[in-house]
């Protein structure tokens, strides 16, 4: 609903985006209560792309503001609805301009609060999309327990069709022949060793 990139295609339509990331919490938050409350073995979580945001010109109120309502947007709402089970005050002021700038509504439920209350306390980890934090080593500290790739072989992309070749086998769609390519010699490196 901003960029237009995945289905449905619709373009710049912010205050549907934004209920749309709420709604994908609440149902994260379900989900994440269902598997707690099933008495399930291992971890539940959510992998997230965190982006800082940084203004253009740090002299310009302008772009400053930007900035903030960037981060709000992409990186606060979320996690505020994760890991806080509630909006704090600083995000919902920034959500509630950005919806009424582009004349439209926001709406949250007292059922859907008490939902991502109730699931905050219960995610086990914040997964880091490695592609936006690169700059984070195990060895200055972050608590590493796995490394995923995307993805194990080529696959179709709701962006990209079968254009671009992600995995770590080459599919040729033809013969639907698989063949590994460089990084799949590299990420078996990393699997034996546990090291990057």
């Amino acid at each position: 609903y901003i960029e237009g990139t995945f289905p449905n295609g619709v373009q710049y339509d912010m205050a549907s985006a934004i209920q749309l990331m709420h709604n994908m919490m609440v149902a994260h938050a379900k989900a994440v209560i269902a598997y707690k409350e099933a008495g399930y073995e291992g971890k539940i979580g959510i992998v997230h792309s965190l982006e800082s945001k940084y203004p253009y010109d740090e002299t310009k109120d302008e772009d400053v503001k930007a900035a903030k309502n960037e981060d709000v947007l992409n990186n606060q709402f979320l996690l505020d609805a994760t890991f806080l089970g509630k909006y704090r005050d600083e995000t919902m002021e920034i959500i509630n301009r950005l919806v009424e700038l582009n004349n439209g509504s926001f709406h949250a439920s007292k059922d859907d609060m008490e939902i991502l209350k109730e699931a905050a306390s219960y995610n086990d980890y914040l997964g880091i999309n490695y592609y936006q934090s690169r700059f984070i080593r195990y060895y200055d500290g972050a608590n590493v327990k796995g490394y995923f790739v995307w993805s194990l072989m080529d696959l179709f992309s709701w962006t990209n069709g079968y254009n671009k070749h992600y995995g770590l086998f080459y599919v040729d769609y033809e013969t639907q022949k698989r063949y590994p390519k460089k990084s799949a010699y590299w990420y078996r490196e990393v699997s034996k060793t546990k090291e990057l």
